[in-house]
């Protein structure tokens, strides 16, 4: 393991290689205790280590940017009476917006269930799967999963 180290160093790719064990270390291995510095609400913590593993420079294929995985047009024009998001990986900030966010829905569907929904799978085809009589069944398999994960870190107290 030295000799790996010793020609990381000699090509300069040591800092790199710390970061990318780092970075790969939160995907794989979520930063449960890390993530109560963000917020000390228990929902808030566990949408977080869901969606970034408590990495504030997480970016999902498809856009989705920091510790709450927020989608820049949302991060734009949310809504709700959200104010925008301006740094996506400003930690407090994106936590800030999330958070704002996330309560806004939980006030616009009136539970946890449907607002947790709402934030993985967007607000359109949440009233769309409502409108359609809310079979759990019909949401894809990642938002059922996504749901199930977070409530059961809650339940779990995690």
């Amino acid at each position: 393991m030295e000799s790996a180290k010793a020609v990381l160093d000699y090509f300069g790719l040591l800092d790199k290689a710390v970061d990318a064990k780092r970075v790969l270390k939160g995907l794989l291995e979520p930063d449960i205790e890390g993530v109560a510095q963000y917020s000390s609400d228990p929902l808030v913590q566990s949408v977080i280590i869901q969606e970034s593993g408590g990495n504030p420079k997480a970016v999902s294929p498809v856009g989705a940017e920091g510790l709450m995985q927020i989608m820049p047009n949302t991060a734009k024009k949310p809504g709700f009476g959200v104010k925008p998001l301006k740094d996506a990986f400003d930690p407090q900030e994106n936590v800030r917006f999330g958070t704002d966010y996330l309560y806004a829905l939980k006030n616009r569907y009136g539970n946890t269930r449907d607002a947790l929904i709402a934030y993985n799978w967007g607000v359109g085809n949440t009233d769309k799967w409502l409108k359609r009589g809310a079979d759990i069944d019909k949401l894809p398999k990642e938002t059922r999963n996504y749901f199930s994960s977070v409530m059961g870190r809650l339940d779990s107290g995690r």
